[in-house]
């Protein structure tokens, strides 16, 4: 998994490249990395691309699903390249979990609408 931080857009690019398989500490300085740049306070919007071919397994995406919303300003989240059990993951707990989340087929689709997001600079 690979990270960008776009400061201009406050865009945060997120791309699974393969399941994870990292160590705790690992998924923890991770998380410190990205949350030093997107903050807790400060909108913010997200594209995940997930072409890898593989689905993430749960506990992963409820992790990024939880670092999400503990933001003040939870943010949009664009995915595309999902596998169809991830969009049906993306269909079911995105509402439970109070996350503005969609899936595309496309990137192209996907940045389209993160563009209209109220939170987009």
């Amino acid at each position: 998994m690979t990270a960008l931080w776009e400061p201009a857009t406050r865009r945060l690019r997120l791309e699974f490249r393969a399941a994870p398989a990292e160590t705790r500490a690992q998924r923890d300085a991770f998380e410190e990395q990205v949350r030093g740049w997107v903050g807790f306070e400060e909108p913010y919007v997200v594209i995940a691309c997930c072409e890898n071919g593989e689905a993430a397994p749960v506990a992963w995406r409820v992790f990024w699903a939880q670092f999400f919303r503990a933001s003040r300003h939870p943010p949009r989240v664009a995915c595309f390249g999902l596998t169809p059990s991830e969009r049906f993951f993306m269909g079911v707990m995105g509402p439970l979990m109070r996350m503005d989340a969609q899936a595309f087929p496309s990137e192209g689709e996907a940045l389209a609408w993160l563009e209209t997001a109220p939170t987009a600079t």
